[in-house]
């Protein structure tokens, strides 16, 4: 045989292999091995010589001197001489450590460098595998270096940004990678070695060869040049044995002098009574490292490996040769393939071997995209290939920053991956459009040129459109009202198990997680806790359950051959008797998995019910149940949802059964779906397939040769057939939104993914490729098979789901009948639509308080949220960047000195410019949050941001003429008197400052423009966060400040949970006053005038007591934050959060707005009238003129701020000028009872008291007929859902709805970190 030297098209390929092959390894008889990279296959006659060596000799412990023991020791010996000649190196100069595998080498070096006085740096190379990547946990510095980043340390530029303290350093990588076979220059090793050494750095080198040594020969011969440490394992060359090893260099031994541990075999000598003392062997390094007895068989193995290997495939340059014609083969097989309009199938991150032959191995990583460019999903072309009997790899494989390299993956975007639920064999591996793995096809000597053909052709054939994805033809069109029949109903109450039939004319209860009894039991492996599944035990469809009600038990038989003293039926009690199930507290007792979830199921103990089960399947498990009700880990949610091609349009399609639209390749198949409680069914609570379906599948199996299938394949809940004499089209259950089986609503959650498992025949359990081979062509959609859809119960729930906690009354039940009733498929029914839905809760006439709105709409407005983030039509709130405009510029610019910069404070109205930019783009990008109160905020925020941050940018020149509250020690005056000092304690204005005047003065500090950062960023925050400021009439706090405080806090509180308790009953506080729903009993029979009054008040209190609750809190906890200076803690700085309510007796509908209401916000209101009169635009300040536009303008602000802030809320309003219209009118009513007040007191005396009743009623008149415009708003944004306390002690005493919680507050109140695609936009989420 030729060497890998010449690139021809016929040379280096080993002809002879496809000889023996069948001999050699018949274990790879119908099937075609591609995983190589992983382990090799071992041959026939390595294992036939390594059995008569094992049966010839009898060997022994090495560490004894018996003549066996000897034979090991010497055998033993020989090998390591023999692996030392396999790599060409000098026993002189290496020395050989037999180790588990290359990882167990690796972690040997990692763990004697890291007891080395100091410790170690490390650096590795970013394409190594994981077991590389994990020794920076050991180390005391680390950093991944890309090719650059590795070339420019090697000619002298140091790579850690804290390299510290000349030591000892390791640089590891592999000589090849084993994502994509890329090769790495093994000079790298010499020359980090020279680098180190220059700059007085011991630096040792650490190479993983083992993807290399798979199919190329590793020279070392040269060992002033070779790696320190050599890792590989020999399962990768030769199949057998599971085996690895370290090769030292002898120069690098120094490097395991600090080692600690010793064990078996290593130490010469080892004193244990009155002294801790040992010698370890010292004539060769392997003796030290080899603790305990070695893996005597598997060195033995090993002699045999290296003999056959030889004798099959010749030398390492001869496999070398051979693989690399493969590789090229495979690489232009997979690159060639297009799809119908010319784009490539594959996209190929392995380098072009015509390109670069020696610097890649025999190994192609690849994705594959469809026709549009959307990404074909890797679960599913690994099913697919399990069942056509192609073994490759996909997923990262071990590989990580090879991976996020090849497919562009950020940090960030791997740790949203993450928090998304991604984990290492999932099936998501298409996240925000872009894959998380790789295919890998990887080759071996024992490789043909036919593997690679086939499986190509695979490839080719499944996945290369051979035509347009759609035509242009009009929908077809389809019968709106067709009559459909329940052909049957089955559920399966072991999961994975055999299905039991619902007998004709027999009601069956259906729940919020499904039909009764379905899937409520289950099998767990009782070693690993996972549950067992058909995919894996095909023998569990031989399982048949039976529900006999009359003797209340769950009888199981078995139909397959059972094995002796095995009964072939066994019967389990149908109660949930605490007896028959292991201890919740016994240690026992421990977590299972189903579908990659955590559960606690409820585990049987009687070793009569498990051991039938195990006998039958042959593997250890136990029953377990799982019943309803359960919380935290005994409960889980539905994951089935719509599918992009369920939402796109129906274009015609000429494939039966194919998809009605193209994909939109940018984005994945995750779309976020309200929580549905299901017991053990994969993803929803009934699975629904239609017979038509089913025969036109058949169809299709059969003009391709193959045999029909049987429905039962499926596993569905429900099997659906036309009416008599009535066609019906395949698949249009795709299409449909709801489904009415007798007088019972189902909603229909979205295409049911599926898997190879419906190739098991459920009668016999024998798999075959039929019928997903025909499904994975015809029902197909980006790259996931789909077949039969997914529903749930929904009784009246308008599709967001069964509320929790709920007891299942007869209205929350649905009862089925086979074959008697009829299923109609609604194409525009009005319950399709949220509102009406949700109407269909209500009966007319009856009390209707039971039906929980607020929580009706929660899930719909977060539903709708959530939808539009997934869509990108809206953004978080994210600390800070949403708040750059409103708080981070202006602050920033503040803290700028502005006074010998007249330039820079010429520039502020460039700055508010960019405020008012960045703002606006809050508003527009769709900022917003699941917390109703939060999105209500970012309005608020965003417009009063805009005001106070104009008011102190461009309105004051606040580094000039603003001072704030400081405190300072008070310097000693000689000759002060005791009568000054209690004089001064008296006129001090509260008891905080009387404590302290002695000894501390406030005084006036204006901006430190000398200061460092730090004093002038908290001079300005200070300014920015006090926005009260001056201008407002404000009470000293009293002496018992903690009781001031506490008292509002305490009684809005009450009032606030008595609030959300019974305003939720009026449906006008909740969609808004366009409400459709029809309202209580109590509430309907009030008078409408008298109604009206009554929300104005409820409406009044509600924000009379969140202001009242939420100012003082602040306060309170303001007063006692150490980490606010103690200068803005003195009680004198705290006013009282309202006025008195006398000042509306006195000055109507002026004194509400202007003294009883709180005056937050009047200064920065105020602010652009006082700007326009130091402009001289308007008159002085006391002049009516000014003193109109000074209050229109404040009114307009506040009516502007209110307005963004139901534009920003959950449910965003469309009723913009409510606000704005409600604040403007009570400018115009001071005006009109100014005017009228005037005209009146000219003409009749009116007494003081008489005065003052007339001002209520007028102040409480127009507020009554004016609230509409601002409450209505608030209605439509859906504050009114917030829920303003945490804990409802109310609700704990009894009152609200049956089984409403307590707890009122969810993860939404909780901020979470948010990762963004962009630095800038991560931060803190709310």
């Amino acid at each position: 045989m030729e060497s890998t030297g010449n690139k021809s098209e016929d040379v280096g390929y080993n002809a002879a292999v496809e000889r023996f092959r069948n001999d050699e390894y018949p274990m790879l008889q119908g099937s075609v091995y591609l995983d190589h990279a992983g382990t090799t296959p071992y041959s026939k006659s390595l294992m036939e010589r390594f059995a008569r060596d094992m049966t010839s000799n009898l060997f022994g412990n090495p560490h004894s001197a018996s003549s066996s023991s000897q034979l090991s020791t010497s055998r033993i010996e020989d090998i390591r001489l023999r692996v030392l000649q396999f790599f060409n190196a000098d026993p002189d100069e290496f020395d050989v450590v037999f180790v588990a595998n290359a990882t167990a080498g690796i972690k040997l070096v990692a763990e004697a460098l890291r007891a080395l006085p100091g410790g170690f740096d490390y650096l590795y190379y970013q394409s190594s595998h994981t077991s590389l990547v994990g020794v920076r946990e050991e180390a005391r510095n680390s950093i991944c270096l890309d090719d650059r980043q590795v070339e420019e340390w090697l000619h002298g530029r140091e790579p850690l940004s804290d390299p510290g303290d000349a030591g000892s350093r390791l640089f590891a990588y592999p000589a090849q990678s084993n994502m994509d076979g890329r090769r790495f220059p093994l000079r790298w090793a010499d020359a980090a070695r020279r680098t180190g050494a220059s700059r007085g750095n011991r630096t040792y080198t650490l190479l993983d060869v083992a993807a290399l040594v798979s199919s190329s020969p590793l020279d070392l011969s040269n060992a002033e040049t070779a790696p320190d440490f050599v890792v590989l394992s020999f399962y990768k060359i030769f199949g057998f044995p599971d085996l690895g090893a370290l090769l030292v260099r002898r120069e690098a031994e120094d490097a395991f002098r600090s080692r600690k541990y010793f064990g078996g075999g290593t130490v010469d000598m080892v004193v244990c009574v009155k002294e801790q003392w040992h010698a370890p062997k010292s004539q060769f390094l392997h003796e030290r490292l080899e603790d305990g007895t070695l893996g005597i068989h598997n060195i033995i193995a090993l002699d045999a490996a290296l003999d056959t290997h030889q004798q099959l495939f010749g030398s390492m340059i001869d496999v070398a040769a051979h693989t690399a014609f493969l590789s090229r083969r495979l690489h232009r097989g997979l690159q060639s393939l297009r799809h119908s309009n010319g784009q490539s199938v594959c996209t190929i991150y392995s380098r072009n071997p015509d390109e670069s032959f020696d610097s890649s191995g025999p190994v192609v990583a690849f994705n594959i995209r469809n026709c549009l460019g959307a990404w074909i999903s890797l679960s599913e072309v690994e099913k697919l290939a399990n069942l056509k009997n192609f073994h490759i790899r996909t997923g990262g494989v071990c590989n990580p920053g090879g991976i996020s390299s090849a497919l562009q993956l950020e940090p960030w975007e791997m740790k949203r991956n993450f928090s998304s639920g991604f984990r290492c064999g999932t099936e998501n591996e298409i996240i925000a459009g872009k894959p998380t793995g790789v295919i890998r096809a990887s080759l071996g000597a024992m490789s043909i040129a036919s593997d690679v053909d086939s499986f190509v052709d695979f490839i080719r054939e499944f996945y290369a459109d051979k035509q347009l994805p759609f035509d242009t033809q009009e929908p077809s069109s389809r019968p709106q009202n067709s009559t459909l029949h329940i052909h049957s109903i089955s559920i399966y109450p072991i999961k994975s198990c055999g299905g039991f039939e619902v007998p004709a004319e027999i009601d069956w209860e259906v729940h919020p997680e499904g039909l009764a009894w379905d899937r409520e039991w289950c099998l767990v492996h009782q070693g690993s806790g996972q549950v067992l599944s058909q995919k894996r035990y095909p023998r569990m469809s031989l399982i048949r359950p039976y529900l006999d009600f009359q003797r209340g038990e769950l009888r199981v038989r078995y139909t397959g051959a059972t094995p002796a003293d095995t009964p072939r039926e066994i019967s389990i009690p149908l109660s949930q008797n605490p007896a028959l199930f292991r201890s919740p507290d016994s240690s026992r007792l421990r977590s299972s998995r189903v579908c990659g979830e955590e559960i606690i199921a409820q585990a049987y103990a009687s070793p009569r019910i498990n051991g039938f089960f195990s006998a039958v399947l042959g593997v250890p498990c136990v029953l377990a149940r799982f019943p309803a009700g359960g919380q935290g880990k005994s409960m889980r949610h539905a994951k089935a949802h719509l599918q992009k091609h369920q939402i796109a349009s129906t274009n015609s399609i000429t494939m039966p059964g194919a998809f009605p639209a193209p994909p939109s390749p940018p984005d994945s198949d995750s779309e976020l779906a309200v929580e549905r409680r299901i017991l053990l069914s994969n993803e929803s609570p009934i699975l629904a397939i239609s017979l038509a379906s089913v025969d036109a599948l058949n169809q299709e199996i059969k003009l391709n040769g193959g045999r029909e299938v049987s429905p039962a394949v499926f596993r569905a809940n429900v099997i659906i057939s036309p009416g008599p004499s009535q066609p019906q089209a395949p698949y249009v259950e795709d299409s449909w939104t709801t489904l009415r089986i007798g007088e019972h609503d189902f909603r229909m959650l979205g295409a049911c993914r599926r898997c190879h498992m419906v190739c098991i025949n459920q009668e016999t359990a024998e798999k075959s490729e039929e019928p997903f081979v025909t499904l994975s062509k015809t029902r197909r959609y980006e790259g996931k098979v789909f077949f039969g859809t997914h529903m749930c119960y929904s009784p009246g729930e308008g599709g967001l789901g069964h509320r929790q906690g709920s007891s299942t009354s007869h209205a929350a039940k649905s009862i089925l009948r086979k074959l008697t009733s009829s299923a109609e498929k609604p194409t525009s029914r009005p319950s399709t639509s949220f509102i009406a839905t949700v109407m269909s809760n209500f009966t007319p006439g009856s009390d209707n308080s039971a039906i929980d709105l607020p929580t009706h709409y929660l899930h719909h407005h977060r539903s709708q949220f959530r939808a539009a983030l997934a869509a990108g039509t809206a953004t978080p709130f994210v600390l800070p960047r949403s708040v750059a405009g409103s708080f981070v510029i202006p602050v920033l610019y503040l803290c700028i000195p502005h006074r010998k910069r007249p330039w820079l404070y010429r520039l502020r109205w460039a700055v508010v410019g960019l405020m008012v930019l960045l703002n606006w783009e809050v508003v527009r990008s769709g900022t917003g949050s699941e917390n109703y109160a939060v999105g209500y905020a970012i309005g608020l925020t965003v417009a009063w941001g805009t005001i106070w941050g104009t008011a102190l940018v461009a309105f004051m020149r606040v580094q000039w003429d603003v001072c704030r509250v400081q405190l300072r020690p008070r310097a000693k005056v000689e000759g002060e008197t005791e009568e000054e000092r209690k004089r001064r304690r008296k006129n001090a204005p509260d008891e905080s400052v009387a404590a302290m005047v002695d000894d501390w003065e406030y005084y006036w500090e204006p901006f430190p423009e000398d200061g460092t950062l730090m004093e002038r960023l908290g001079w300005v925050v200070s300014l920015y966060l006090s926005f009260r400021g001056a201008g407002h009439s404000r009470s000293t706090a009293s002496p018992s400040f903690i009781l001031t405080c506490l008292r509002p806090i305490l009684i809005s509180y009450i009032l606030l949970d008595f609030w959300t308790l019974t305003a939720r009953y009026d449906p006008y506080f909740v969609p808004g006053p366009s409400s459709p729903h029809p309202l209580p009993s109590l509430l309907s029979s009030l008078p409408t005038p008298l109604l009206s009054l009554l929300r104005s008040l409820f409406s009044l209190t509600g924000v009379l007591s969140a202001l009242q609750l939420y100012l003082p809190l602040t306060q309170l906890l303001s007063r006692h934050n150490p980490v606010i200076p103690a200068s803005q803690r003195a009680l004198f700085l705290y006013s009282s959060t309202f006025g008195s309510p006398l000042s509306i007796l006195t000055h109507g509908l002026t004194g509400f707005w202007s003294s009883f209401w709180h005056q937050s916000f009047r200064v920065g209101f105020t602010a652009p009238t006082t700007y326009l009169v130091h402009l001289g635009l308007l008159p002085r300040p006391k002049a009516t003129t000014t003193k109109i536009a000074g209050a229109g303008t404040a009114f307009l602000l506040s009516g502007v701020m209110h307005a963004l802030g139901g534009v920003t809320s959950l449910p965003k309003t469309t009723h913009f000028s409510g606000p704005i219209v409600f604040f403007l009118l009570q400018f115009v009513g001071i005006l009109i009872q100014k005017v009228v007040g005037g005209v009146m007191g000219r003409y009749i005396t009116v007494s003081k008291r008489w005065k003052g009743v007339g001002n209520v009623l007028f102040t409480c008149g127009w507020l009554h007929f004016t609230n509409g415009l601002l409450i209505e708003d608030m209605s439509h944004a859906a504050i009114w859902l917030f829920e303003p306390v945490p804990f409802s002690l109310l609700r704990m005493m009894g009152f609200g709805q049956p089984g409403e919680a307590w707890m009122r507050w969810d993860w939404t109140y909780v901020p979470q970190w948010y990762w963004g695609e962009r630095w800038w936009k991560r931060g803190i989420r709310l």
